[in-house]
C-alpha cells in the first residue's frame, strides 16, 4: 500500500474529493509563485549580478558558502526573413544547417560561432539577434 492509499483509505467520497479541491487549487498557487520568484532569479542572473561584476571588472568570481558565479555569453536568435536567410546561408557556405525549417538553437548556435571566429553574420534584415550576459552558480 502506497502513502495515498494509506492516506486516504477509509475515507468517503466527500472527504476524498475534499483533498483533491483543496490539492488542486494549492497546486496552482504554488505554481504561480514559482512563476513570480523565477522572475526575480531572472532579474537577479540577467540583469543585477552581470551589472555589478561589470561594474567590478570581473567575470567570475568565488564566494563563501555560494560557490563560483561566472557570467557567461548567451543570445537569443530568430528569423526575420526565412528566404533570404536561406538565400545568405547559401552564399556563404553555410547551407547545411538548412533543413525543411532553420531550427532556431540551430541559428543561435551558428550566429555565436560565426561570432567568435571574428566570421560575418546575417544582417538585421534577416535575424533578430540579441546576446545577453547571463550569472551562474557552480558549487565551488
Amino acid at each position: 500500500m502506497n502513502d495515498f492509499e494509506e492516506k486516504y483509505n477509509g475515507k468517503n467520497l466527500a472527504q476524498v474529493a475534499a483533498s483533491f479541491k483543496s490539492l488542486r487549487e494549492k497546486h496552482a498557487d504554488l505554481k504561480e509563485q514559482a512563476a513570480d520568484i523565477w522572475k526575480e532569479v531572472d532579474y537577479l542572473r540577467m540583469t543585477a549580478i552581470p551589472e555589478l561584476m561589470e561594474e567590478m571588472g570581473i567575470d567570475t568570481v568565488k564566494l563563501t558558502d555560494i560557490g563560483r558565479i561566472s557570467l557567461q555569453t548567451q543570445a537569443s536568435c530568430s528569423t526575420l526573413d526565412k528566404n533570404k536567410l536561406m538565400d545568405w546561408l547559401r552564399e556563404h557556405d553555410s547551407e547545411d544547417i538548412i533543413s525543411d525549417t532553420i531550427n532556431s538553437s540551430t541559428l543561435k548556435s551558428f550566429v555565436m560561432h560565426r561570432i567568435a571566429d571574428g566570421e560575418e553574420i546575417p544582417p538585421d534584415d534577416i535575424i533578430k539577434f540579441k546576446p545577453f550576459q547571463v550569472a551562474t552558480i557552480t558549487k565551488g
